[in-house]
């Protein structure tokens, strides 16, 4: 039989008022899933060049089609740093439809998270922060004045 005193741990009501620590959830899942759907929107509007509903990801100029691949307004790095290709007009229906393959298999997932910063965070989020410079004196005491002016 056990000694029920060498179970008692030490700092058990330390560990017991600690909050748990939640690992981080990787939004990469999230945002490849809304590459994909942006992809699909834009096979859409390809087959039905009537669609009012434009993401603007392609443009077409004579037999050639200038491409992109966004997640939001932010172009995707499709070969090397370029973020826009050039492909025969007629195939970037298929275009698309084979990049949507590789996006489903996480081969742009390096590229999605380029488009934010190394902590995984928006970059608009993280100027959040900022400090602004104080005033100096002299704008202090024009501010100062122009206050005692006023009333």
């Amino acid at each position: 039989m056990a000694d029920w005193k060498a179970l008692i741990m030490k700092d058990g009501e330390k560990q017991w008022k600690a909050r748990p620590v939640k690992p981080a959830k990787d939004p990469t899942p999230d945002r490849r899933a809304k590459v994909v759907a942006g992809i699909d929107k834009t096979i859409k509007q390809l087959s039905d060049p009537n669609n009012a509903d434009r993401l603007r990801w392609y443009k077409v100029k004579g037999d050639l089609a200038q491409v992109t691949v966004r997640l939001g307004s932010r172009p995707l790095s499709l070969e090397g740093s370029e973020t826009q290709v050039y492909v025969p007009a007629e195939r970037a229906s298929d275009f698309y439809k084979a990049i949507r393959g590789d996006v489903e298999a996480g081969k742009f997932d390096d590229a999605i998270r380029d488009l934010f910063n190394k902590d995984g965070e928006d970059r608009a989020s993280a100027r959040k922060g900022r400090k602004i410079a104080p005033w100096s004196p002299e704008r202090r005491a024009r501010f100062e004045a122009k206050q005692k002016a006023k009333g």
